[in-house]
């Protein structure tokens, strides 16, 4: 899988979807879903980040990829 490089959190996806999340670069990352408006709850996989998608989480200014095409 190739992923794109890291992004501030100030800078927003433009799809939808399930993207990779860092919230402290000294701890493996998470996924949350992003739903074009906010970050749903974090989770360690990307099916439980889609469960989790309608539950706004606290971290929405973190950094985050996706995967590119």
């Amino acid at each position: 899988m190739k992923l794109t490089k890291w992004y501030p959190g100030h800078i927003k996806p433009v799809r939808v979807g399930v993207y990779q999340k860092h919230i402290d670069f000294n701890v493996p990352y998470f996924y949350s879903y992003w739903d074009g408006e906010f970050w749903g709850l974090i989770s360690g996989t990307p099916s439980g980040a889609k469960k989790w998608r309608d539950l706004a989480s606290r971290a929405q200014n973190y950094f985050w990829r996706g995967v590119a095409k």
